[in-house]
């Protein structure tokens, strides 16, 4: 009895210690169901796959996700479409332990998303910060570090100064450095949150 507990125990902090997830939402190009008809065959299989990888069955999931992103191909749906299950590939083989197939694999997604939405799009920068959690996780804290610094700096370019839009992508970036140590940049980032979370309040 013991003993399963501390496996228990140790795989909950394996868990935590590998998935910066837990502190921070990722979603890996899960969207909700689409009102576009057009969208509704892809999204069904989508979603398909993304309970069978949460219920852990890999097999099944990776079936689902490929005859997602063939039904994109097909309906030439981008986004949401084949960007999006792209991602959850990604995130799949990630799951898997294929660390070069599962970074492969969201590189691909933000080409075709360069393509689509355009590098300096708000669009383009919305998918960034999971593909700096992806390099993270794989232990690429300095590729993770450029990924989230793009996507603040794509929406600080594209807004006034300290739009809350710019808010999540800070979380992501002052969690990263959190995670990484470097708790004093961590710091500065939590206290220009506070400011833009008051100038929204004022303007409000």
């Amino acid at each position: 009895m013991q003993r399963r507990l501390l496996i228990a125990f140790y795989s909950i902090l394996t868990l935590w210690a590998i998935s910066p997830a837990l502190a921070i939402e990722t979603r890996f190009g899960e969207t909700s169901e689409p009102e576009s008809e057009n969208l509704h065959k892809w999204w069904k299989k989508d979603h398909e796959a993304r309970l069978l990888l949460k219920a852990g069955s890999l097999p099944q999931a990776k079936a689902a996700f490929e005859e997602a992103v063939s039904i994109a191909e097909t309906n030439a749906v981008m986004d949401p479409g084949l960007v999006n299950s792209l991602a959850g590939l990604s995130l799949l083989e990630h799951r898997r332990g294929n660390t070069f197939e599962s970074e492969r694999l969201y590189e691909l997604a933000m080409r075709f998303q360069e393509g689509f939405a355009g590098a300096n799009s708000e669009r383009f920068a919305a998918f960034l910060p999971d593909l700096g959690w992806l390099y993270s996780w794989h232990g690429n804290s300095k590729q993770a570090d450029i990924i989230f610094r793009r996507a603040i700096s794509t929406l600080e370019y594209q807004n006034p100064e300290d739009d809350s839009k710019v808010s999540p992508y800070l979380l992501h970036y002052k969690a990263f450095l959190r995670q990484s140590g470097r708790t004093s940049e961590a710091e500065k980032i939590a206290i220009r949150l506070k400011r833009i979370e008051s100038k929204s309040k004022t303007v409000r």
